[in-house]
């Protein structure tokens, strides 16, 4: 039953070699981007004080259930439960891993 739903849905699109489809995050970076997994984006240091500081790494953005994470080669942390606004002022999306991989390098 699910099958016929998606396909009547999406007229066949998500099974569609050609297209990758991401999940929207609902939320949005820090120049009001919407954030897709997927993403590659940069973590921007918020506050001097701010124990999070990467300066500028890349990471991808995961879902995890119940969280968003960011993952980079040197682990993942998940801080949608930190809220909204800590990813609208410090997040910047910069590409993805389906067309732009070269950037994670």
């Amino acid at each position: 039953m699910y099958d016929n739903i998606q396909n009547e849905m999406f007229n066949g699109f998500i099974h569609n070699s050609d297209f990758e489809v991401m999940q929207f995050t609902g939320l949005k970076d820090k120049k009001r981007k919407e954030i897709y997994e997927g993403d590659i984006v940069i973590l921007h240091p918020a506050l001097e004080e701010d124990t999070m500081r990467e300066g500028g790494r890349r990471y991808v953005v995961e879902y995890n259930a119940p969280y968003w994470m960011l993952a980079s080669e040197a682990g993942a942390f998940s801080r949608s439960q930190g809220g909204k606004g800590w990813w609208e002022n410090q997040i910047e999306v910069i590409g993805n891993i389906y067309e732009n991989l070269e950037l994670l390098k």
